[in-house]
């Protein structure tokens, strides 16, 4: 399984026109993702012997956070986040796993060269993926556009519909999944305690998750 577990931040997603689905998505994101678009998307099979092709056409929605919500609350959060993942790893795991630490002056630089990028393109940009991708040593940050068919654990909707999302992946797991078992309870413990107490400060700690793919 080449596949690691990434801890993610959810600022668009896209979802079938479904009535079922949609409540889904109210339920956990309706709060605070809005309404961005409407899309009908074309999907036809190969042409079939007869000359004919099967029509798997489909209505799409996308709701997405507003801009300012991430650009304000970035910096702020990303600090919090890594700061607890330092300490939660020097407390209880030093040792157990092989995990890249930055420190305190490295990774407050990257963070604000991070953001220094994101104030320059749109979120959901290529042009932001892959100025990340090329940023000197960037131990963590990327953005992910993610599909429930390529996750193996831990999608957050629940669906066998047309669903994908676009995401800002603030960690990932140095080992792949299923080779330290300490790495992804590390991991799961993290988010637990990011979401748990910071969810009231931070609309990004609500929405954040751990997912392997």
């Amino acid at each position: 399984m080449a596949a690691y577990y990434h801890i993610l931040v959810p600022f668009e997603i896209s979802i079938q026109d479904n009535p079922e689905l949609e409540k889904q998505f109210v339920d956990i994101y309706g709060g605070d993702f809005l309404l961005k678009s409407n899309n009908h998307i074309k999907h036809f099979s190969p042409e079939l012997p007869n000359g004919q092709r099967l029509d798997w056409s489909y209505n799409e929605k996308t709701f997405a956070l507003p801009d300012e919500i991430v650009r304000n609350e970035f910096v702020a959060f990303a600090r919090i986040l890594f700061e607890a993942w330092r300490n939660l790893y020097e407390s209880k795991f030093k040792g157990k796993f092989y995990a890249t630490q930055m420190t305190t002056k490295d990774l407050e630089s990257q963070i604000f060269k991070v953001n220094a990028l994101m104030e320059q393109y749109p979120l959901e940009s290529d042009k932001l993926e892959e100025a990340l991708k090329d940023m000197d040593e960037n131990y963590y940050f990327a953005i992910e556009g993610i599909y429930p068919q390529v996750v193996y654990k831990g999608y957050p909707i629940k669906t066998d519909k047309h669903t994908s999302l676009l995401a800002i992946d603030f960690l990932h797991s140095y080992e792949k999944m299923g080779v330290h078992p300490d790495e992804y309870t590390a991991m799961f413990l993290l988010v637990d305690h990011i979401k748990e107490k910071y969810s009231t400060q931070f609309v990004l700690a609500k929405y954040l998750f751990l997912a392997g793919y």
